[in-house]
Parts: structure tokens; C-alpha cells; sequence
């Protein structure tokens, strides 16, 4: 929000490069948000994995090929199915 203002604030900002840093929420609200939603590696890894195996077998093999919570990628199975 900042940056139109220093923008304007000076001819010579608007002149060479300059560099932009943007920030993603901060690390407790990253690990809370992964706790409750499934990376795309997850996903593929049950559907593979539930083709072969009963799928709770197979969600806890992809929560440890992903990192996701077992319980999630069970559910997302079920729900898949329905």
C-alpha cells in the first residue's frame, strides 16, 4: 500500500530497480492452515495408493510420502467416493 506513495514521492524512485519483498502469513498460521487442507502430492498419492490398498492403509502411507494428516487424506478418500 506504500509503495504508490514512494512512488510519487520522488522522480528518481520511479528510475532503475528497486526491490519488492512480499510476506506470507506468519509461520503459526501457515502450520495451522496445513493441518487442515491436503497439498496436491497428497491427493495423487491416495488416489494411487487406494487402488492398490484398503484406504487406511493407504492414508497413512501418503501422509508420510506427504506430510498431510492421515486422517485428512482418509476422509478426502471417502468423500471421493461418495
Amino acid at each position: 500500500a506504500a509503495l504508490p506513495d514512494w512512488l510519487a514521492a520522488d522522480e528518481n524512485h520511479r528510475r532503475g530497480e528497486f526491490a519488492l519483498l512480499v510476506f506470507g502469513p506468519p509461520a503459526d498460521a501457515a502450520q495451522e492452515d496445513s493441518k487442515s487442507s491436503l497439498t496436491a502430492l497428497g491427493f495423487k498419492a491416495m488416489q494411487v495408493l487406494s487402488e492398490a490398498m484398503p484406504p487406511r492403509q493407504a492414508a497413512k502411507l501418503a501422509a508420510r510420502i506427504s506430510g498431510d494428516a492421515a486422517d485428512l487424506l482418509y476422509q478426502a478418500q471417502l468423500a471421493r467416493k461418495k
